[in-house]
């Protein structure tokens, strides 16, 4: 294992351009991936970064953290496993594929916490390799946030492992209500450095549309904080509750564009779907729920 003991966060443009210039041996049939682990200790929000967060997602101000604000603050140490030389892969290959989250009790602002980012395990799949990055933020020993983050690499390496069951998204069924609005315009480099996300895709839309896309398209993170504050429960833990937040990205969401979310009311929460414009195919489902405080984010038991 590759372990980095950091005490503060890897740097951004440094990190996100080592992550895409650095040369790499490539991903080959027979390659598995190197565990690689960064370690912070004594970790406290900035609460001017935390600021950033409320006015660029519109979220509410708050005593408490977010659910989704450490997926955010995730990806600056991503891009520390991405630049380092032992990873097998460049980060243009890679797309953000999917977000499995648990926060399992409120989090104050100001609390000292423990951060772990590592990777854990790969799967070669028929059409490409998902790698999947799991990361806690603990208090006391005990972790009270948790996510696994998957990346994917597209191509035919021979697999033929099985995707796993938290990939899978039941139809929605019926759809209790559905709320529109248009995908904003503003902030996107902003955005850009708040996230460690320096992909032109997502701010230039020349570039973009030299990769095959319309226009330049949101941060997926920023979409799904714009779903979660119009749900209208739920999207906070109580004080006896955790919450589970499963999401995957299917597609982009292109600035300026009508969204329509449509949403099923289950009994633990919420089953939604995101539609981008007039395509058919959801860019992005997602389903959030309460979960029993003993819940394993990896195997999905108590």
């Amino acid at each position: 294992m590759h372990h980095l003991v950091v005490d503060g966060a890897p740097p951004k443009v440094g990190g996100y351009l080592r992550s895409v210039l650095l040369p790499r041996r490539g991903f080959k049939r027979d390659t598995v991936a190197p565990s690689i682990r960064i370690t912070r200790r004594n970790l406290r929000f900035g609460k001017e970064h935390l600021d950033e967060f409320v006015r660029l997602c519109r979220w509410r101000p708050s005593p408490r953290m977010p659910l989704m604000y450490p997926l955010m603050l995730l990806f600056h140490y991503h891009l520390g496993i991405f630049a380092h030389p032992a990873f097998p892969c460049s980060l243009r290959a890679l797309l953000g594929y999917r977000n499995h989250v648990v926060q399992r009790r409120h989090i104050a602002v100001d609390e000292l916490l423990d951060l772990d980012v590592r990777t854990i395990g790969q799967r070669v799949l028929p059409k490409g390799v998902e790698f999947d990055f799991y990361s806690t933020l603990a208090s006391g020993g005990k972790a009270v946030w948790e996510s696994v983050h998957v990346y994917y690499l597209r191509g035919a390496y021979g697999g033929s492992d099985m995707r796993v069951p938290a990939a899978e998204f039941e139809a929605l069924g019926n759809v209790d209500f559905e709320t529109r609005w248009n995908a904003p315009t503003d902030g996107k480099w902003k955005f850009a450095k708040f996230c460690g996300d320096f992909n032109p895709a997502h701010y230039y839309a020349p570039w973009a549309r030299l990769l095959g896309f319309r226009r330049d398209f949101s941060h997926t993170q920023r979409i799904v904080a714009d779903c979660l504050r119009r749900l209208p429960q739920k999207t906070e833990v109580t004080d006896s509750e955790s919450l589970r937040l499963d999401v995957a990205y299917k597609g982009p969401v292109y600035y300026g564009s009508p969204l329509t979310m449509k949403t099923a009311v289950q009994r633990d929460g919420y089953r939604f779907d995101l539609y981008c414009g007039e395509i058919e195919k959801p860019a992005i489902p997602g389903r959030l729920r309460i979960v029993a405080p003993n819940h394993d984010l990896l195997t999905g038991s108590t």
